[in-house]
């Protein structure tokens, strides 16, 4: 689906002026690139958002913007680090910018501004995919997802290379228009298509069909940034075993088939027709069996038994889709008494809250039929259980029910004979289930690499079932005499989708790193990968990206030199920031032996002081090397340690170098709430303080004491600030007491959504005028949390301790008019532990019965399995508390 939004509303769709799509395939290997116009708005600059569903295997691989009439490719970066840039930019009024990310799931979305009228504004987005295969040939299939508004001009080409003999020209397959249109023949295996209309629709799906396809192909091409390398992409379509043949004979404790049915909000774009006609196939394959409809979104409803099929549909027809999705709760599960032979999971797997699934106690088969799914996902619970994966949009329902009953005899890729020096980064790992293709074929694909320089490379595949070898398929692997464009940047992107496959479909702790590394070297969308667009060398230098090839010479030229001066700066900076270290450490050391009255003996003393001064610090490493011998003392702890030491050592020993060194510090960012308070640095993990916005004017307590009397004072709550001179003092105590910041670093504060304006305007005179800060941001807790979640706009929901708000973000900026609040936050569910505590003969204080709901209450979102009846908890006066604990089958209490 593509649609703007604009004004920062969603749902306002925009139709393109002119849409230019272009279809290239090679082999089973396609790509498509769609450019779409757009006319600038009437009234302002707006900035638009398309979201495109990707299928199955598809990954985006290109995405531009028009900059001055020349379209501006777009840059692989971490998603991070291309959010900031398009927010920051956005913020700053450049129009120039845009970015293309993986939103969730497979949608890919895109962020652009749209100019003022007579203006427009050029995108371009390339997708790479493999052909769905079947018995007679294979298919191409595309959702444009383009609204169905008549545009002033559509063009289409397509151009069909095949890489063997007796191929068929494609057919267009159910196109309105395009049915009448038949492609040319170009000779030596290659067809061509050219369509233009005016003033007509483009259509919603682009689909045809290549006749004559071989079962077993081969693909070979050149790296194209390695020339010592190419990539290779082996298809081959496969008989599936028949029912009768291959039917499993279930156990008798097992006669039962688990139906786990997505009731969330995003199911409700289902294809229903589609996933009834596969739950009829999956009854008329397991006639011997009972159903157990599970029902689940954020808790997993009991079953319900079905013994006829008729029950079953009629139930499933009265369901409502609603609520969010927290497939956590099916871990459930794996606790039942009885036993389920298998477990249908018909979902779209966009998960939204909670953690994983993982059945351990049968085999899962996964179900989808919606146009926004997260494949990843639902692969990664069905590889972990022995199961596999239907995808209603590329196979026919009626193959459900035969494929999940011959499971245990299905095809499997057991293993390959090859030579291990000519073959390398093989995928997928060995043995590999084959995901079924059409009514009675699986398909099998394998790729990797081999050396440029060698030709006819054997590469001989096994398959079978259950651990025997049915028969052999021998492939004959030789690089490319020449480059081809097509078919290079195909076949090594084939290779780099199935490595993200391979690693969002595992549970690496390194995956990360990998899915980074993939996306900036193969050049595609991860979900930790996105595209950006900038425009202007400082831009490029600001947040350290490198311009793609089609930029300029100028431009070019002006980022090559400065990248030099900011590197020699950089140089210039870390030689003054060592000579720093140097002097502050001799003084401290001259102090340590003169004033401390300590004596230090000479075999005592750490080596690195003494030479300390000697040192010539390399600007890209991240240790100081020393050339004493390899252990020293550490005077702080008196542990012998390595000689070796990080900077962040020597900055744990002299906490004051940080800001005496740094000379373009981190701001400081401190929220303030009704209950408790954060501060740290800009930058870091996490808060550096956490204490209680509380003050007291007693000389026995402290800013944010735990024990307060009735001297203390809260100076803010939910609305308002009611104590401003407590509010300064805990501020003091924030910046200086904790931090120790000086006043030249920038100061964000937040405050609580429901504060007033009058009150944020006096918190920035109170910093400028008491604090004398030189850069003050005051911003509510709102604003800050859509910014942390990467977008400007939506609806935040804000649990505080004594209230909760919602607040309508546009823009960055609280809609006005738009902010709900109820009177009840973290601090009325305390109150209620404190009653429910009292019922059973307990009387504790707020903040015991705080720090117990914090360590011992959850949210009851799915039935959790309790196996003690009573917890202890230490209290701080020193106090043992046993409380009863409330299994799984009781009504839940105070849960936050």
């Amino acid at each position: 689906m593509l649609e703007a939004v604009r004004g920062g509303c969603r749902g306002v769709r925009t139709p393109p002026a002119r849409v230019s799509v272009r279809v290239r395939v090679h082999g089973f290997l396609y790509e498509t690139t769609t450019q779409l116009r757009f006319e600038g708005a009437k009234e302002e600059e707006q900035e638009a958002e398309f979201v495109v569903s990707l299928s199955e295997g598809a990954t985006m691989c290109d995405f531009a913007m028009d900059v001055d009439g020349t379209m501006c490719d777009g840059v692989v970066v971490p998603k991070e680090k291309a959010r900031v840039a398009f927010e920051s930019e956005r913020r700053a009024g450049k129009t120039e910018v845009a970015v293309g990310e993986i939103a969730g799931g497979n949608q890919f979305r895109t962020r652009v501004v749209l100019p003022k009228a007579p203006g427009y504004r050029e995108i371009r987005i390339g997708v790479f995919g493999a052909l769905a295969s079947d018995n007679a040939g294979m298919a191409y299939r595309y959702d444009t997802g383009l609204p169905q508004y008549p545009c002033q001009a559509f063009e289409l080409t397509v151009l069909v290379e095949s890489t063997e003999d007796g191929v068929g020209p494609p057919q267009f397959e159910g196109e309105q228009f395009l049915g009448q249109y038949f492609f040319l023949d170009e000779g030596t295996g290659l067809y061509t298509l050219n369509f233009r209309t005016s003033d007509a629709a483009p259509p919603a799906t682009l689909s045809f069909h290549v006749p004559n396809i071989s079962r077993a192909i081969a693909l070979v091409g050149r790296s194209l940034s390695n020339p010592q390398e190419s990539f290779f992409a082996v298809r081959h379509l496969l008989e599936a075993p028949s029912a009768a043949s291959a039917a499993e004979d279930l156990p008798h404790q097992a006669k039962l088939v688990g139906i786990l049915w997505d009731t969330s909000y995003s199911r409700g774009s289902r294809n229903k027709n589609r996933e009834m006609q596969a739950l009829r196939d999956i009854y008329a394959a397991f006639p011997d069996c009972c159903f157990d409809l599970f029902y689940f979104s954020m808790e997993l409803s009991q079953p319900i038994r079905f013994a006829d099929l008729e029950s079953l549909e009629a139930h499933l027809l009265h369901c409502e889709y609603d609520g969010a999705t927290n497939f956590e709760c099916l871990n459930a599960l794996n606790h039942v008494p009885v036993s389920y032979a298998r477990h249908f999971l018909f979902s779209d797997g966009v998960s939204t809250v909670g953690g994983e699934f993982t059945c351990t106690t049968a085999p899962v088969f996964a179900i989808t039929s919606s146009t926004v799914t997260d494949f990843h996902l639902l692969k990664k619970i069905v590889n972990s259980s022995g199961g596999e994966f239907f995808n209603l949009s590329q196979i026919p329902p009626e193959t459900v029910g035969n494929a999940a009953r011959t499971h245990s005899k299905a095809l499997l890729l057991l293993g390959a004979r090859f030579n291990p020096g000519a073959i390398v980064n093989m995928l997928p790992p060995l043995p590999a289930v084959l995901p079924p293709a059409g009514a009675a074929t699986r398909v099998s694909f394998v790729c990797g690499t081999i050396p440029a320089h060698l030709h006819n490379v054997p590469l001989t595949l096994q398959y079978g079932s259950g651990g025997s070898v049915h028969f052999e398929q021998t492939y004959i692997l030789s690089p490319p005499q020449q480059h081809n464009e097509i078919r290079d940047s195909l076949v090594s992107r084939f290779w780099a989708t199935c490595e993200v496959d391979e690693v969002l479909s595992g549970y690496e702790a390194s995956r990360e790193e990998k899915l980074k590394k993939v996306g900036k070297t193969f050049r595609i969308a991860t979900p930790v990968t996105s595209f950006v667009v900038l425009t202007t060398a400082e831009q490029y230098l600001k947040y350290d990206v490198d311009p793609p090839a089609c930029i300029s010479a100028e431009v070019r030229r002006v980022f090559e030199l400065r990248r030099e001066e900011q590197r020699e700066e950089e140089g210039r900076k870390q030689e003054r920031r060592t000579a720093t270290l140097d002097c502050v450490w001799a003084r401290r050391m001259l102090w340590f032996k003169t004033e401390s009255g300590k004596a230090v003996p000479h075999e005592a003393q750490p080596h690195f002081v003494c030479h300390f001064l000697d040192v010539t610090r390399d600007a890209e490493a991240d240790t100081i090397p020393f050339e004493m011998p390899q252990v020293f003392w550490d005077v702080v702890t008196g542990e012998q340690r390595s000689s070796e030491l990080s900077l962040a050592e020597v900055e744990r020993w002299l906490p004051e170098i940080c800001s005496s060194t740094e000379e373009e510090s981190n701001a400081v960012v401190v929220a303030l709430g009704p209950y408790d308070t954060k501060a740290g640095f800009a930058g870091d993990e996490r808060p550096q303080a956490h204490f209680k916005t509380v003050f007291a004017r007693l000389p026995s307590l402290q800013v944010g004491a735990c024990t307060v009397g009735e001297d203390a004072v809260w100076p803010l709550n939910e609305s308002e600030v009611t104590d401003w001179v407590a509010l300064e003092a805990i501020l003091r105590h924030a910046l200086y007491g904790t931090l120790h910041a000086d006043a030249q670093r920038p100061l964000l504060l937040s405050f609580p959504a429901l504060a007033s304006e009058e009150t944020l305007h006096r918190a920035e005179q109170m910093l400028f005028n008491r604090f004398h800060a030189e850069a003050v941001k005051v911003v509510n807790d709102a604003e800050l949390g859509m910014y942390a979640s990467g977008r400007t706009t939506g609806v935040v929901v804000d649990i505080g301790h004594t209230s909760t708000s919602v607040v309508v973000i546009c823009d960055g900026s609280t809609l006005p008019g738009t902010l709900l609040s109820v009177p009840h936050g973290g601090k009325s569910v305390t109150e209620n532990l404190i009653q429910l505590l009292f019922q059973r003969g307990y009387s504790i204080s707020f903040e015991e019965a705080n720090v117990i709901k914090e360590k011992l209450c959850f949210a009851r979102e799915a039935p959790r399995a309790v196996g003690a009846t009573s917890a202890s908890l230490i209290l701080a006066d020193g106090s043992v508390h046993c409380l009863p604990v409330q299994r799984q089958t009781q009504k839940g209490h105070c849960a936050e």
